[in-house]
């Protein structure tokens, strides 16, 4: 069985997804049970404090968690403009539109995320089944 300070060890630092934001733990009190977890959301940067078996299940249940691409050439690429407004392409087609390039992005940036949550991004998995 992990000691309560492997534990620690072992989350501390590490991403997860939720909501479709990009999640890391910052810090673990082991006494109270707590996570503190930074995310960037649409209001900016916070840090909140999670259940550390909250934590833990997120950190388990995306296990495949992909940022390598994230700000890659090939994703900006998947950004484009049209006459009424910013749009990003996925397989499943255009989302769109959105009032900026930037907004594009991060929207872009936010679905990745929840693809990777509901484990549909990988596409050798989803051929495989």
């Amino acid at each position: 069985m992990m000691t309560h300070s492997a534990l620690a060890q072992r989350c501390e630092g590490r991403l997860f997804s939720r909501e479709g934001n990009l999640c890391l733990v910052v810090g673990i009190d082991l006494e109270s049970g707590y996570a503190s977890v930074s995310a960037r959301t649409e209001s900016g940067p916070q840090v909140t404090q999670m259940p550390l078996s909250e934590v833990v299940a997120c950190l388990a249940a995306v296990p495949q968690l992909k940022l390598d691409g994230i700000s890659s050439e090939r994703l900006k690429a998947r950004v484009l403009e049209k006459d009424d407004g910013w749009y990003f392409s996925t397989r499943e087609g255009e989302k769109g539109p959105f009032a900026s390039e930037k907004q594009a992005q991060r929207r872009l940036t936010k679905y990745i995320l929840m693809a990777q949550e509901e484990g549909r991004s990988d596409r050798a998995a989803e051929e495989a089944a």
